[in-house]
């Protein structure tokens, strides 16, 4: 095999399929990428097992030799040379591949030992799929939605993507994203599982061309443009039914200006507090908007805000500053409040979020310096609790948590009888024996008598 391409096209290849293969995969075959030398073109394939990314493209190379080789994905980071220079890769064997960089008068090469491309993976994408184009910018809300799942969860599926018929949903338990934009090529109602793959977050997929979307049994299927193509497995799992925690009717509402968007998106990563647990911040609307932000050592800095609207009822609350953050980079800039224990919702026509405050409503305003000699008073039983996140999974798993205690409750008082009527029972024989015994020493009394 022969493949001359430019270097900013292998480039390309190493970061997206960076976003499929993870780094830490200790499967020799997953740390490689096939490459397919065409008469006019190239594929690349890249795998972790379960999910798969294809990368297609037409190379202008009259002297192309067709074949396959593997490359080590993570060692292509080390080929030197700008976007434009060339690089020729070549076989000696099933074994043995040399990537040749050509600049002005110079050539470097670097040779590799690979597995034999036997060995990869068969080729995971099926013929005759049938890809339904999605609405502009739906790589976007996706991107969104990955945002707010959670990679590290093994819990109510909450590491992937809910794909409904015409939304998508994504939640960590904590702060939740909802799209409608979508017609996804299936009828079910049921939503479909899948892994919350961070190829989305790759501005070379994403904005490789318009997003379409095809399914199978087991899988679907994502292509952008006609360069990439993403498989993710369809998950077995139980998605939260998490429509029934969203709020309908708002008890505060803050609209916040562009201004002031700009302003927050500018200041509140720089605030005291920012590196915390969970980057606590007081919110309070009393007409306007001030939030305040306290550090370790409880000094504290204000931003006030006196050009948003404010409506509805006063109120003071602490939330996550990175969770308000996502919310104004989305585009939202009306916030609705209802409570101290549900969740902050900001909506419009085509998508949804939310997310869970940290505290309690405490004073109709935010005064730190009463606050601070306030604490410094107090006795240390009576102090202000840390923030702590209020988690949506609590909400919505309570009553199966009860459920489950319950029967465990049962289970031990059931043990605990069972306990004590064999312990009844051995207090009955003892009382016999001891009885039977006594009669024994009257006779033997009697006899020596």
């Amino acid at each position: 095999m022969k493949l001359t391409i430019p270097r900013g096209v292998l480039d390309e290849i190493r970061k997206g399929m960076g976003k499929v293969i993870s780094s830490r995969t200790t499967i020799a075959l997953h740390q490689h990428i096939k490459i397919e030398a065409q008469a006019n073109g190239l594929k690349a394939l890249g795998t972790d097992g379960e999910s798969a990314l294809l990368f297609e493209c037409d190379i202008d190379d009259t002297s192309a030799v067709p074949g396959m080789c593997l490359l080590p994905l993570k060692q292509l980071s080390a080929v030197p040379g700008g976007a434009r220079d060339p690089v020729t890769i070549t076989t000696d064997g099933d074994t043995k591949v040399t990537v040749a960089v050509t600049r002005k008068d110079t050539t470097d090469r670097i040779h590799f030992r690979v597995p034999p491309v036997g060995d990869f993976p068969a080729d995971p994408f099926e013929d005759g799929l049938k890809f339904k184009a999605q609405a502009e910018g739906a790589a976007v809300l996706i991107g969104h939605a990955l945002g707010c799942a959670d990679s590290m969860a093994n819990r109510y599926s909450l590491n992937c993507l809910a794909l409904e018929r015409d939304r998508i949903v994504a939640t960590n338990g904590r702060k939740l994203y909802a799209a409608n934009s979508f017609a996804f090529p299936w009828r079910s109602k049921q939503a479909k599982l899948v892994p919350a793959s961070k190829a989305f977050r790759c501005k070379a997929i994403v904005e490789a061309g318009e997003l379409s979307v095809a399914a199978s049994a087991s899988a679907v299927y994502f292509r952008f443009g006609d360069r990439w193509t993403l498989k993710l497995p369809v998950v077995d799992g139980h998605f939260p039914d998490w429509e029934r925690v969203v709020p309908k009717k708002a008890k505060t509402s803050i609209e916040f200006t562009e201004e002031d968007a700009k302003l927050l998106m500018d200041r509140l990563p720089a605030l005291p507090g920012a590196d915390e647990d969970n980057a606590p911040i007081e919110l309070a609307a009393d007409g306007s908007v001030r939030l305040v932000a306290y550090d370790e050592h409880r000094e504290h800095e204000a931003l006030d805000l006196p050009d948003a609207t404010v409506t509805g009822k006063k109120t003071h609350t602490s939330i996550n500053r990175t969770y308000l953050l996502d919310g104004l980079k989305m585009g939202f800039r009306k916030f609705e409040l209802v409570g101290p224990d549900r969740p902050i919702v900001a909506r419009n026509d085509t998508m949804l979020f939310l997310f869970m405050p940290l505290g309690g409503v405490e004073d109709e305003h935010p005064d730190p310096e009463r606050k601070e000699k306030e604490e410094m008073a107090s006795d240390s039983k009576n102090q202000t609790p840390e923030n702590g996140s209020v988690d949506m999974d609590a909400v919505l798993g309570m009553l199966a948590g009860v459920k489950d205690q319950a029967k465990q409750l049962s289970s031990a008082v059931a043990e605990a009888e069972k306990a004590l009527k064999s312990c009844a029972g051995d207090m009955r024989k003892k009382e016999r024996l001891v009885k039977s015994t006594l009669s024994s020493l009257k006779e033997l009394k009697e006899l020596a008598v």
